[in-house]
């Protein structure tokens, strides 16, 4: 595609070697270039903190692979708004394992090698509220279903029980031989247990 020195793709282009300092001779291919209608001002990069003016908004929707990285650009139709996004490689997926990310949360609150650990329970539940199960007389708690994970691991002869919120932000450990110390009867720590 020929560009002539005058046309607003040469405007973008020559925008985006400015802006990201990008030499001269580097090899700039157009993968796409067509005229749009977006949404609002934004120009479809909406950020949610940000308030746009909802008018649609004539401009350009660019695609240039300028050496070896590839941008987006948006723009209104005057070229006064510009906005050009490197578009980054995706990152390696990642599995997410909530149980592992419980058992470092034991080993490094509680001191426990988890290398023998005995996983005897591991459920995804939805607490009754933010107390996860282990409601404390002495604190108030939102009274809001909260989705979590209910687990209960042995590590040698100690059992730990430990429940969490979805997110694992907030994980709640107990180590039932302890917790009966805070009860005045064995059956006021099994309602607390939920084992009632």
């Amino acid at each position: 595609m020929e560009i002539n020195e005058n046309s607003d793709l040469f405007k973008i282009i020559d925008h985006v070697y400015k802006e990201y300092k990008t030499e001269p001779s580097t090899k700039c291919r157009v993968d796409q270039f067509k005229e749009v209608i977006w949404n609002n001002s934004s120009l479809g990069f909406e950020n949610p903190k940000t308030m746009y003016s909802q008018v649609l908004t004539h401009g350009y929707d660019c695609v240039l692979r300028v050496g070896e990285t590839k941008f987006i650009i948006h723009t209104d139709k005057e070229l006064k708004n510009i906005q050009a996004l490197p578009a980054c490689k995706p990152e390696p997926e990642t599995t997410w394992d909530p149980l592992q990310k419980i058992l470092d949360t034991l080993r490094d609150k509680h001191f426990v090698s988890t290398d023998q650990v005995i996983i005897k329970k591991f459920e995804e539940v939805v607490w009754n509220d933010s107390s996860l199960g282990f409601p404390d007389s002495t604190h108030v708690y939102m009274q809001v279903l909260t989705p979590g994970y209910d687990c209960e691991l042995m590590i040698g002869k100690t059992r730990f029980l430990i429940h969490t919120d979805k997110d694992l932000k907030n994980i709640r450990i107990v180590r039932p031989d302890r917790f009966m110390d805070h009860f005045d009867s064995p059956e006021e720590a099994m309602k607390a247990l939920g084992k009632s």
